[in-house]
């Protein structure tokens, strides 16, 4: 995600603002300033009265938290000698160097009290600045000056906000003169990368617990797109110079360079790579149309990377997947393709003899069942051939859909194939096939004027959507094949499938989103209609598949949900006052969001039950086009115009959701209790979240 963040500056409520001093200040002047020569300023400004004390106990403490390990010893001793005016500034007893472990103490009246023993968790009260709580936004009552309003069926009043706390310490600040292009956590946020125009760093924490360099590699040109492996022991790069290069980590625990991959004589520097679903595996191909070449690696006996095999005069087929956008390629099997031929390359052959496919006419696609048994090959006729790897790739049978074929694809199980029509003959959307000895056709699907797309769901029944305002179910039971049949007078605009495939909702021009479910007793059914007063542009579940958002041009988002002993109901209907982009749920489906071009986003938070009450209105200041929310639900990012994201920081108790806004960055990248932002002016700050480790 481009621009994101600034610093931390500033403490967001729906109407107006209060900005903690402290914070304010470290966020504007630690740029690529030194923050051991801050310190010792903000030390000599205490001493001499001229800050108040409580802004900067916190400033002194995150910048000794953001200072070097070597330097804290010297910071430490210049605290403890610090003593002009009358003033006392000493260690806490019993505390080991790190942040909150500063005491302030001053003479008033002749009588040694404390004044302030500030940390990241202290509410600044007592005569210090006080920051007025986040006040949400009453669910059933919409300001006039309210962009968005949120009107529900049932739950209580919202609690009140707690008292807003510095939640981000800065860590780690991380800046070159030449700037820094990208950063980058793995996976599990245990390390990160930054690239630096041409020269990639891997970093992650020592023994001592700080953040440090692990290593680095350089290209000629330009690094594009860095990527860890599955693993996290290794990254790929590849560059404008022509060259993919692999960076791994040694037994000792550091990075250095194991292989470099290119390919003599090309006439062009685009080369692609990505690893395969394991990371043990590198899948490298030349877009030189002169010199077509594949190129697979993988580690050699002392753990370097080295090419296992070169593929000459062919091209993989990555149709329905990008090099970088698709699923991983496989550990075990790579299709190419090449006019008419088709190969079938495999590791238990050293990637070395493939099995050749001849069609008559020009090879369109290939597909890999899920467990990597079964393979087939089509062609612009729709002539499909099957292979079964359990048997060496022998055939395994042929099929002809009877017209062109647009896609074929295989159920999870790789005991049905679907084969899709290119809307070369209108009436023949889809076909089913099953394999029972031979493969046969199990059921025709059709359509007045074609297909739009169509899929696998549970149990190996099929959706097909058609261009014709018609879902079509295919579902096959004791009776013989069921055709259910989810009827719009419009056209159909969206269709959203559950994660568990038994839920369906089709979203319509004719103003209704409708609700399928697959019931116990294997029957599809229609459960609800979902009004609004125009199209529909959309919609969401939750990953339980128990609550739906629906959003359409009408400026509504509506939140219906069911349970186990209740049917699917409305329970929050979401007004904004401009176009709605989109709606989404968390990852627990326990928060459900919409953002619209009016510049805000709502956060509902699911009650007691099915029930659902507002939480948040964000004022994002600009069309919000997108939303994310971290895997443990602690920040939410609203995405607007280009430099101008902003991230939220949720209360972990459901109850509470109180947010914490920071101005604009250009990248922001969560960790394993970290943030990781990449300013405007590429400079990059590691931040630790209060309370992880």
């Amino acid at each position: 995600m481009q621009s994101i963040l600034s610093s931390l500056s500033s403490l967001s409520c729906h109407r107006g603002q209060m900005v903690a001093p402290g914070i304010r200040w470290l966020s504007k002047k630690i740029g690529g300033n030194d923050p051991q020569d801050l310190f010792k300023a903000e030390l000599r400004r205490l001493t001499s009265h001229q800050k108040s004390l409580s802004q900067s106990v916190i400033t002194l403490n995150n910048l000794f938290k953001a200072m070097p390990a070597q330097s804290h010893s010297e910071a430490l001793l210049k605290t403890s000698s610090a003593n002009t005016a009358g003033w006392e500034i000493s260690l806490l007893e019993g505390k080991a160097p790190a942040v909150a472990s500063l005491k302030f103490t001053a003479p008033r009246d002749g009588l040694e009290q404390p004044v302030a023993a500030a940390d990241a968790d202290s509410n600044h009260e007592g005569g210090q600045q006080v920051l007025s709580p986040v006040n949400n936004v009453q669910p059933s009552t919409a300001s006039n000056s309210a962009p968005a309003n949120c009107d529900l069926t049932a739950g209580p009043n919202p609690p009140s906000a707690e008292r807003s706390r510095e939640i981000l310490l800065p860590e780690k600040f991380i800046h070159y003169p030449d700037g820094i292009s990208e950063i980058r956590f793995s996976p599990s946020g245990e390390l990160f990368l930054i690239v630096r125009r041409n020269i990639l760093e891997i970093w992650g924490k020592g023994s001592d617990g700080q953040w440090a360099q692990q290593g680095s590699l350089a290209h000629r040109d330009r690094i594009l797109r860095p990527c860890f492996n599955a693993r996290e022991n290794a990254v790929l790069t590849w560059s404008l110079d022509g060259q993919a290069k692999i960076i791994g980590q040694n037994s000792n625990g550091t990075w250095s360079e194991q292989g470099v991959i290119k390919f003599e004589g090309s006439n062009t520097p685009w080369i692609m790579a990505r690893f395969s679903r394991s990371g043990d595996h590198i899948l490298s191909d030349n877009l030189s149309i002169i010199n077509g070449e594949i190129q697979i690696w993988g580690h050699d006996a002392s753990g370097q990377w080295q090419a296992k095999a070169r593929i000459h005069n062919a091209r993989l087929d990555d149709r329905r997947q990008g090099l970088f956008t698709g699923p991983p390629v496989s550990d075990h099997h790579i299709f190419t393709k090449f006019g008419s031929l088709a190969q079938i390359w495999s590791s238990a052959d050293d990637w070395c003899k493939p099995l050749e496919i001849h069609h008559n006419d020009t090879v369109r696609g290939t597909c890999l069942s899920a467990n990597e048994r079964h393979a087939l090959t089509f062609d612009y006729t729709g002539a499909v051939k099957l292979f079964d790897f359990q048997q060496k790739w022998s055939e395994a049978g042929e099929i002809n859909h009877g017209a062109g074929v647009a896609e074929a694809i295989f159920s999870d199980d790789g005991h049905f194939v679907l084969t899709i029509g290119d809307n070369s003959d209108k009436m023949l959307a889809c076909k089913i096939w099953h394999r029972a000895g031979s493969w046969s056709n199990l059921a025709s699907i059709m359509h007045n004027v074609g297909v739009k797309f169509a899929r696998f769901l549970a149990n190996n029944h099929v959706l097909s959507c058609g261009m014709d305002g018609k879902v079509i179910i295919c579902s096959h039971n004791r009776y013989g094949n069921e055709m259910v049949r989810v009827e719009h007078t419009g056209k159909i605009t969206n269709v959203a499938i559950s994660p568990s495939g038994k839920q369906l909702l089709t979203c319509s021009e004719d103003g209704t989103a409708k609700l399928m479910h697959f019931d116990q007793y294997g029957y599809w059914s229609e459960q609800a209609v979902i009004q609004h007063q125009g199209v529909v542009l959309g919609g969401s579940f939750s990953p339980c598949g128990n609550s739906v958002l629906t959003f359409g041009k009408d400026n509504s988002a509506r939140l219906w949900a069911r349970n186990d002993s209740q049917p699917w109901q409305e329970r929050a209907v979401i007004h904004h006052k401009n176009t709605i982009n989109g709606v989404q749920f968390s990852p627990s489906g326990d928060l459900a969001i919409t953002f619209s071009k009016d510049g805000t986003a709502v956060v509902c938070a699911r009650q007691t039950g099915q029930n659902w009450r507002e939480r948040r209105v964000i004022v994002h200041g600009a069309p919000v086009r997108a939303v994310q929310i971290n895997a443990i639900e602690e920040w939410i990012v609203t995405s607007g115009t280009e430099d101008d994201d902003k991230v939220w920081f949720c209360d972990r108790d459901v109850s509470v959701r109180e947010m914490l806004m920071m101005p604009s960055m250009r990248q922001v990248e969560f960790g394993r209790g970290h943030l990781l932002t990449l300013a405007p002016d590429k400079k990059a700050v590691v931040w630790s979240i209060n309370g992880s480790s």
